[in-house]
């Protein structure tokens, strides 16, 4: 299993609080969690561009279904 590797952000995310915003720079996986809650593993899912697809731990896994998942979305257009 390859490991993401994280950059995270502060960000004020209004209503909901301020908190982290996570993306992988090796397959674009991102993520976020409010301050004073769990860690990122157990705080929201990992998703692509903000479109719903959850991805798993696996960087390479989550790298192969962005791919997947961007080439079905091209298809459509």
């Amino acid at each position: 299993m390859k490991e993401h590797v994280w950059v995270i952000d502060i960000v004020d995310g209004g209503h909901v609080g301020v908190g982290e915003f996570w993306e992988c720079g090796q397959c674009g996986a991102c993520g976020g969690s409010v301050f004073g809650k769990e860690t990122k593993s157990s705080s929201y899912p990992f998703y692509a561009d903000g479109s719903g697809l959850k991805l798993t731990d696996d960087c390479d896994e989550s790298k192969r279904l962005i791919e997947e998942h961007l080439k079905k979305k091209k298809a459509k257009k």
